[in-house]
């Protein structure tokens, strides 16, 4: 029975991480890995992430931005198929990023949305290229741009950026 069991782990451990198609090939019958040689795709759970390190930041909106004032948590939502959506936890309620496919520990999210900030109404665009780094960790690259602002009812004058639009770019490192 021990031995059954040494042979049943493995098999467990492989489905539970991917799925049979990991350990039988793609569904077409092919044996051949979805990754590439040498790649071990890493698992990320469903959680709350913290921001380790912001390693670069870029802004022309006038925000000011600095790496402190990125490094809050994120949440990362994972639908056990492949789609990570990754949701920002400054706001109330908490809003999304971006949601997208990660394969072989790269992905791509994208999101948009209409946001509000200091007296203007916007167009929010966002894409985050995603790497899993090992285990429960990320590295975020963030490229973000706002456009079409008009003022809103606040009261606040919108002051729009130079240009009509603005991006911010940042990257960094998460785990859970």
């Amino acid at each position: 029975m021990k031995k059954l069991g040494l042979l049943v782990a493995p098999v467990l451990l492989t489905l539970a991480c991917g799925g049979v198609d990991d350990i039988l090939g793609g569904t077409d019958g092919s044996t051949v890995s979805p990754c590439a040689a040498g790649v071990v795709p890493y698992q990320v759970k469903t959680g709350v992430y913290t921001t380790v390190s912001v390693p670069s930041v870029t802004e022309n909106c006038g925000l000011g931005l600095t790496a402190a004032n990125l490094m809050t948590d994120r949440e990362l939502a994972n639908d056990g198929q492949g789609n990570l959506t990754l949701f920002s936890l400054s706001t109330t309620p908490k809003s999304s990023l971006g949601t997208g496919a990660v394969s072989c520990n790269m992905g791509t999210l994208k999101g948009s949305d209409i946001a509000n900030s200091a007296g203007c109404d916007f167009s929010r665009s966002t894409s985050l290229a995603l790497t899993v780094t090992a285990a429960n960790q990320i590295t975020i690259a963030v490229t973000q741009t706002r456009s079409n602002f008009k003022q809103d009812a606040s009261g606040t004058t919108c002051k729009v950026p130079a240009g009509g639009s603005c991006t911010i770019s940042y990257t960094a490192n998460m785990k859970q």
